[in-house]
């Protein structure tokens, strides 16, 4: 197999890098629409008990994501 150019190497791990950030995009945009209308409250309180999970990152970012989406709803009603 012959060794690619340095510049060849890195456009592949580009690639490479951004098709697993538009799948990890794909997945945490799901996510948010399957958990829209979710209480903040019970959100966090599932971010508690997934501490030390492998869910624990995406149980947080899910939290991140719902919270915006609230403060979002709630600038908008306010002007």
């Amino acid at each position: 197999m012959p060794l690619q150019s340095a510049p060849d190497a890195l456009e592949d791990k580009r690639r490479k890098g951004s098709a697993v950030t538009a799948t990890n995009d794909k997945e945490l945009r799901e996510m948010l629409s399957r958990n829209e209308g979710r209480p903040l409250p019970e959100v966090a309180q599932e971010v508690i008990q997934k501490e030390r999970t492998p869910m624990a990152e995406k149980t947080k970012q899910l939290f991140a994501m719902l919270w915006f989406v609230s403060l979002t709803q709630l600038s908008r009603t306010a002007c």
